[in-house]
């Protein structure tokens, strides 16, 4: 039956108005403030190893401090790259978070917190998440904020095909990289990356290769296999450009020439240009909605070989464009793959910090926080983190994560440096050196709960050629070191395993 067109003009100016009363319903900086702290507090009860107040351990000022950076960053979008922050969007953004999120009991009690009020959930817990994923990724590909590195790898590459600079000659920006393809069913030392340090001599002419599965090699050699020399257009990731060349293909494998271009890190940006937003101008897009999500993770579409996006660069079913729709994704910020890193869980967050490029054994001081609650991943600062390193240890405090250690593939040598990270603040604070045990990698550490401490044992030093029976107490309240007695200690060993009984440490 049709309805009256008088009648539908009445329901569709109803919905304006309600539309129209829904996005006047401005929050003020202290509505955002409150909000804040009531999502905090339901994190923090959830952490691990807990000991301050909540009130001390966030205090107003952090609180303010993350208000402003998810306005900013809104600004930001809008100011630089022309995409204000819509309701549709944070609606979007409400679908993907419980559809996505791996903690299904947690999301309602977040939702509680905000009294389940739709408009200071999607401003308050959405936004958030979804302009800080956002900002970096256009920020990682704007090319007027990268165009002197792009400069530079034009440069290179133009001199690389007129011959003015030689590819198998040493470049501070160079990287020689061996392709080979892996035998049918077949997994070697190269598929996960492990490189034992010890064995560094051994493996020095190897040390570059990358083993890939036929289909991934194909894809390789298809590409690069031209006459040896030949320059490849420049190639994008979200951190660098990159050149690279063909240098020979007569065997098995082929040999590349990778040049790789930085680009600015975001926290060197961000730091920069955020002082000039105007994180106060940023009005509330939320949407009307009736009602909050109330059924969480349900199941994604699986990705299959042959499935309708094999081929594509994410080879992943959520790629698939719609006609005025936004699919935000969860992934954006993944950390790069990695092996030999360190993984913490706080009881809200997990962090994974450090590890070694599987390509070509270059170490990161890069990470990633992952809420599982939200399904979102945030990258960690590299502003004051310790150096790029794999084969270290960390723990979680309750508070603070202690990463120590561990074997920088760059210098060639063992640390004896760490750093304290603060998930919180997203802040970096080194540990001493003074008194530390002696540099070493495939060591362990656990963490005393109450006693407050770290013990570090064991590992192996490369430049000494030995494995020790050594180690440390760190107290990060004090950030001092006291040495382990060696007395009645195990023989020296690496690469062991060590467990924390409420009382003593078991290896």
């Amino acid at each position: 039956m049709r309805r009256p067109f008088a009648a539908v003009v009445t329901a569709l100016a109803l919905m304006v108005c309600v539309r129209a009363s829904a996005n006047a319903r401005e929050l003020s900086l202290e509505d955002r403030l409150e909000a804040q702290a009531a999502i905090e507090r339901v994190y923090y009860s959830h952490q691990v190893g807990t000991t301050k107040p909540f009130e001390e351990a966030v205090p107003r000022q952090l609180l303010e401090k993350k208000v402003s950076t998810y306005l900013k960053q809104s600004a930001a979008l809008d100011q630089y790259w022309r995409t204000p922050v819509t309701g549709e969007m944070l609606a979007r953004e409400l679908e993907r978070i419980a559809r996505g999120t791996r903690m299904p009991e947690r999301l309602p009690e977040l939702f509680a917190a905000l009294d389940d009020d739709p408009v200071l959930v999607q401003e308050c817990l959405v936004r958030p998440a979804l302009v800080d994923r956002l900002a970096r990724s256009f920020y990682a590909f704007d090319g007027r904020l990268h165009a002197t590195s792009k400069r530079e790898a034009d440069s290179l590459r133009e001199a690389l095909a007129t011959g003015a600079l030689d590819p198998s000659k040493d470049h501070p920006r160079r990287t020689e990289v061996e392709v080979v393809e892996d035998a049918p069913g077949g997994r070697s030392r190269a598929d996960t990356g492990i490189r034992d340090p010890s064995r560094v001599d051994e493996e020095m002419g190897t040390r570059n290769r990358l083993t890939l599965s036929p289909a991934e090699f194909t894809r390789w050699r298809d590409h690069l296999r031209r006459s040896a020399g030949e320059v490849t257009t420049i190639g994008e990731d979200r951190d660098a450009f990159r050149v690279r060349v063909l240098l020979d293909d007569a065997g098995p494998g082929i040999r590349v020439a990778e040049y790789r271009f930085e680009k600015m890190p975001w926290d060197e940006w961000w730091a920069e240009v955020s002082s000039r937003l105007n994180g106060a101008s940023i009005a509330t897009g939320a949407l009307p909605v009736v009602s909050l999500p109330d059924r969480f993770g349900a199941a994604r579409p699986a990705w299959t070989p042959g499935g309708p996006n094999e081929g594509s660069e994410s080879g992943t079913a959520d790629n698939v464009c719609t006609d005025d729709a936004w699919d935000n994704g969860s992934m954006d910020d993944l950390p790069h793959p990695r092996s030999h890193h360190t993984v913490v869980w706080t009881g809200s967050v997990m962090v994974v910090w450090g590890g070694l490029i599987n390509s070509n054994y270059s170490p990161f001081n890069t990470g990633g926080r992952y809420d599982p609650a939200t399904d979102t991943w945030t990258p960690t600062s590299t502003v004051g983190a310790p150096s790029p390193r794999y084969f270290h240890t960390a723990v979680w405090t309750g508070s603070r994560m202690v990463a120590w250690g561990g074997y920088d593939d760059i210098t060639g040598m063992a640390c004896v440096t760490g750093g304290r990270y603060d998930p919180a603040t997203d802040t970096w604070t080194p540990t001493s050196t003074v008194g530390a045990p002696s540099p070493r990698y495939g060591h362990t550490a656990v963490w005393t709960g109450n006693r407050n401490l770290m013990v570090v044992w064991g590992g192996a030093d490369p430049i000494a050629a030995t494995k020790v029976d050594t180690g440390g107490r760190y107290n990060p309240a004090t950030d001092t070191w006291t040495p382990t007695s060696t007395v009645g200690a195990p023989s020296a060993r690496s690469s062991h395993t060590t467990v924390w009984t409420g009382s003593l440490m078991r290896w």
